[in-house]
């Protein structure tokens, strides 16, 4: 666990040091996939919360999810379950996950505030002549974002995992057979999703 944890840490950071695309959901669901034995699961999901939410951006007030943190939640949380993957399965551990990656983005809002108080900090040793300082508060809010991240998923990961199973042992069967067929639309959704975002940005060029 603590494994999956540093690795998804370093995906969360792919924002915070530079847009090097590994934190898509369709990279991060394929890499934890690989480490938890199950490629092709992690590659569904993944795929599945990029089509989906392929028209939403974190821009001004709004907090949208955060998706490589539901991605890697929904791949770990279904996978540590072992055994044959059940359709049901997946589709809770995407609704456990989502909420769960919007509390990730009100941490991150607060750190966010807490950056800014780090660049007051810095600007006060620059004027005093202190041109190192720019260094060592970067790559302090740095490890503050990492050590955000790495705590999260120590908790989180494990968390989940017991809320499923109970919700797992609670569900009626029924309702894990409407979640069942549910997750063979969830694809068709996620594509009606894309191309009705590619054709508004189609009219909105010309």
């Amino acid at each position: 666990m603590l494994l999956i944890a540093a690795v998804s840490t370093v995906l969360a950071l792919d924002h915070v040091i530079g847009s090097f695309m590994i934190s898509r959901p369709f990279i991060s669901g394929i890499l934890i996939g690989y480490l938890m034995g199950d490629i092709k699961t992690g590659l569904l999901i993944g795929t599945i919360f990029e089509l989906i939410w392929i028209d939403v951006f974190p821009i001004g007030t709004y907090v949208s999810p955060e998706l490589v943190i539901s991605s890697v939640l929904s791949v770990y949380w279904v996978l540590a379950q072992g055994g044959t993957v059940a359709f049901h399965t997946i589709a809770l551990a995407m609704a456990l996950a989502v909420p769960c990656s919007m509390i990730f983005r009100l941490f991150d809002i607060w750190n966010r505030q807490f950056n800014n108080y780090l660049v007051s900090k810095m600007e006060k040793k620059v004027d005093e002549g202190d041109e190192g300082a720019v260094s060592f508060y970067v790559y302090l809010s740095i490890f503050v974002f990492a050590l955000k991240a790495f705590s999260f998923f120590v908790v989180f990961l494990p968390a989940g995992n017991l809320a499923l199973d109970w919700l797992e042992g609670i569900m009626p069967a029924m309702v894990k057979h409407a979640l069942d067929d549910s997750m063979i639309y969830l694809p068709v959704l996620g594509l009606a999703v894309g191309f009705n975002f590619f054709q508004k940005k189609k009219y909105e060029s010309n």
